[in-house]
């Protein structure tokens, strides 16, 4: 049975699509220029790529970050596969399970310097050195970083390249022989435990430093802690606290915790770099802070609790300090009639002159009798006031000593219970 051949058509379909092609590259491309008289294309810049090819059709450095959770599972179980292969393969020619010895390969020889394990440590660091890059072109345009914290990357990304260059090289070795030859101590017996205490203390610190820079990503701190666990039992490996006896068990764990604090210290920066990333584009959901009012500190509650239980106190001679005032707005100067009589006098005629002295008689009859109530009143008042501040003597001095200065009320409180007891002289 034939079936139908479609050359012809596939042939068609490419002259086709040929012929675009050239169309849209004699439309982007400028015209050839001619040279006067000669008939010929003058010599120049060709533009031979579309317009795909220019820097912005181009992708960015920071499109290198790892931004998906897919992308950086499969980064973490692919270095832990790496790191796992290279272990057991050692493990099996070391340990005899294959016919060839250890000295025949040394490409994978764990205990020698310059094996493939090494290589790849020094890989991690340097992958993780470009990701700390990544991670300060963004960070740096943080608008609330008014300190400049994001010039930490300016040690942190060199510090991660030397320790990519000690993996491949005893960097650190040779640096610790020179120092001791400079200092003419060449065989000093402590020089190894010195020289891991100065690097214990350099990557704590460094570490430290990064975790308060990724605390806004958990994940990368507790990456970067399990990162400095794995140096330190290494280092106390080195040091013969632990696994003191030399068998290949040591040689496979020093190993393997150095490939397992590099991969966490790639992973950790993996993920602080998806963190930024996501934050510069507004996909990090922040939490409100906590209003400050909410929690106060003990000093201005307690302080708070005194003035209240002051107030309370002070509430019945403030009372009685109120009811006295009211009963002193009672008038106690001499009544008006008079006055009040004398004023239509004046503005009246002479001729109504002799009626004056009768008025001021009744005036005068009158007066008497107000004038004693009004003395009354007044001995009333005089006789209220001193009660009302025996009354409001003890709770206004409930929290005070002979100086003015109360047992458990601060200097604030202290002023305002003396600006009210002064106001409260005034009105008595």
């Amino acid at each position: 049975m034939d079936f139908r051949r479609s050359s012809h058509s596939d042939e068609r379909r490419r002259r086709v699509l040929i012929d675009d092609a050239g169309q849209h590259l004699a439309e982007t491309l400028p015209a050839p220029r001619r040279a006067a008289g000669a008939g010929r294309v003058a010599a120049g810049p060709a533009k031979t790529y579309l317009e795909a090819a220019l820097s912005s059709r181009q992708r960015r450095v920071v499109d290198l970050i790892p931004t998906r959770r897919w992308t950086l599972l499969l980064l973490l179980l692919l270095t832990v596969s790496v790191a796992t292969a290279l272990e057991a393969l050692y493990g099996c020619v070391a340990l005899g399970y294959t016919p060839l010895c250890i000295d025949q390969v040394p490409a994978i020889d764990l205990a020698r310097s310059g094996n493939i394990a090494d290589w790849f440590s020094s890989c991690l660091l340097l992958a993780a050195a470009g990701l700390g890059v990544l991670t300060y072109l963004i960070r740096r345009h943080r608008g609330d970083d008014y300190r400049g914290r994001y010039r930490m990357w300016y040690w942190v990304v060199p510090l991660l390249v030397l320790a990519s260059l000690a993996q491949v090289a005893d960097l650190f070795g040779s640096l610790r022989t020179a120092l001791l030859v400079l200092a003419g101590i060449p065989h000093y017996a402590d020089a190894a435990l010195i020289w891991s205490a100065v690097l214990g203390v350099i990557a704590t610190a460094v570490t430290i430093r990064l975790m308060l820079e990724m605390r806004g990503c958990r994940l990368a701190v507790l990456s970067l802690a399990a990162g400095l666990a794995c140096y330190g039992l290494r280092q106390a490996a080195e040091l013969n606290w632990i696994l003191a006896t030399p068998s290949v068990l040591r040689v496979m764990a020093m190993s393997g915790l150095v490939l397992l604090g590099n991969i966490s210290i790639l992973l950790a920066l993996s993920l602080y770099a998806r963190y930024v990333y996501r934050d510069a584009r507004g996909e990090i959901v922040r939490k409100p802070r906590a209003a400050r009012s909410e929690k106060q500190p003990r000093r201005r509650q307690r302080s708070n609790s005194v003035a209240s239980r002051g107030n309370a106190a002070a509430a019945p001679a403030r009372a009685a300090t109120a009811s006295s005032s009211s009963e002193t707005k009672i008038r106690v100067d001499q009544p008006h009639t008079a006055a009040a009589s004398a004023t239509p006098a004046a503005t009246a005629p002479r001729a109504a002159a002799p009626a004056k002295p009768e008025r001021t008689r009744g005036a005068a009859a009158s007066s008497p009798a107000r004038s004693a109530t009004a003395r009354s009143s007044a001995a009333a008042v005089t006789t209220a006031r001193p009660a009302a501040r025996a009354a409001a003597q003890p709770a206004e001095h409930a929290e005070f000593d002979e100086e003015g200065r109360g047992d458990n009320l601060s200097r604030a409180e202290r002023r305002r219970l003396r600006k009210l007891q002064r106001r409260e002289k005034r009105q008595a």
